[in-house]
C-alpha cells in the first residue's frame, strides 16, 4: 500500500466523522436483489457432497451467455478464444479461476452500476465442487446485475451438464467467460492511471478538511511498503470506497457521491 493510498483513507475516514453530508446515490446505495435460479440439475447447492462439477460448469455457461448478450448490446468484438487449454486440473486450481473471474466480474459491475461486489476469500481446507459454485453464482449476480442496469431483458436458459464434467471442463470454461469479461470492461488499470485517481482524491480530501472548522490535524502519512503493484492499490481504493459507502449508511448522510472512474479520477463530497 502506498503512503498517497493510506493518507487518502484516514483522511476519508476524518472527513465522514466530523462532516455532515446528505444519503448516497441510489446506484451506489441501492440493495443487490438479484436472484439466481438453482442449480438445473435440481441439486442442492447449500449441500456441500451434493454439488457436481457438471452443476459448475453449466453455471459458467450461464455466465458465458449473459455475457453475450452483453457484448452485443455494447457492440464489443467478439472474445478471442483462449490458445492454451488444460487436459487436467484439481478443484482447487478451478477455484482460483473462479475467484480471477470474479473479481473481473465485480469491476464489470462497479463500472456500469457503480456497486461494490463482496469478494470471496481462499479455502485453507480443501477445495470442493460447492466452493467453486459459490463463486460462480457470485460472479452469475455481477452478470445479472450489469444486464438489468443495461436493460437487457432476453433471458438465457442454463443447460445440464454431462455429469462426468471434470475440474479441467471448469477450468476451461472459465478461462472463456474471463476473456469475454475483459472485453467489456472499460479499460485496464495502469500505473498512471491509479497514481492520478490517489493525487486527485488526496487533493480533494485536503482541500475539504481545510475547508471544515475546528478540524484536527492530518494524520501523518505511514511508512512506505515494498513490493506493490498498482493493482494491489486498485483494491485498496475499492476497499475504502465500500468503506465510505457503509459508513454514510450509518452517518445523517443525505447526499455524498463518489466517482472513481477508472481512466481519469473524479471524486466529489457535497455537503
Amino acid at each position: 500500500m502506498t503512503n498517497s493510498v493510506r493518507g487518502l483513507w484516514f483522511s476519508i475516514l476524518l472527513l465522514l466523522t466530523l462532516a455532515t453530508m446528505p444519503a448516497l446515490t441510489p446506484a451506489a446505495a441501492a440493495a443487490v436483489d438479484i436472484v439466481t435460479p438453482p442449480p438445473i440439475s435440481g441439486r442442492n447447492p447449500q449441500d456441500p457432497a451434493a454439488v457436481l462439477p457438471a452443476d459448475v460448469l453449466a453455471r459458467v455457461e450461464l455466465i458465458k451467455g449473459n455475457l453475450e448478450l452483453i457484448r452485443l448490446y455494447m457492440g464489443k468484438a467478439e472474445p478471442v478464444e483462449p490458445v492454451l487449454r488444460v487436459s487436467s486440473a484439481r478443484p482447487r486450481e478451478a477455484y482460483s479461476q473462479a475467484l480471477n473471474l470474479q473479481l473481473r466480474a465485480n469491476r464489470l459491475a462497479f463500472e456500469q452500476a457503480r456497486i461494490v461486489r463482496p469478494e470471496s476469500q481462499a479455502r485453507d481446507r480443501d477445495v470442493m465442487a460447492y466452493d467453486v459454485f459459490a463463486v460462480m453464482d457470485s460472479v452469475l449476480e455481477s452478470v445479472l446485475l450489469v444486464k438489468r442496469e443495461l436493460g437487457i431483458d432476453a433471458p438465457v436458459v442454463e443447460i445440464p451438464r454431462p455429469e462426468d464434467t471434470t475440474p479441467a471442463d471448469v477450468f476451461n470454461a472459465t478461462v472463456e467467460a474471463g476473456s469475454a469479461i475483459n472485453r467489456l470492461l472499460v479499460q485496464s488499470t495502469g500505473p498512471s492511471d491509479t497514481f492520478q485517481a490517489v493525487t486527485a482524491a488526496v487533493n480533494i480530501a485536503a482541500a475539504l478538511h481545510v475547508a471544515l472548522p475546528n478540524t484536527p490535524t492530518l494524520p501523518e502519512e505511514p511508512g512506505f511498503e515494498p513490493n506493490k503493484n498498482h493493482y494491489d492499490v486498485f483494491r485498496q481504493m475499492q476497499e475504502c470506497y465500500a468503506l465510505i459507502q457503509a459508513m454514510a449508511r450509518c452517518s445523517l448522510i443525505s447526499n455524498c457521491s463518489v466517482s472513481m472512474p477508472f481512466c481519469r479520477a473524479r471524486a466529489w463530497i457535497s455537503a
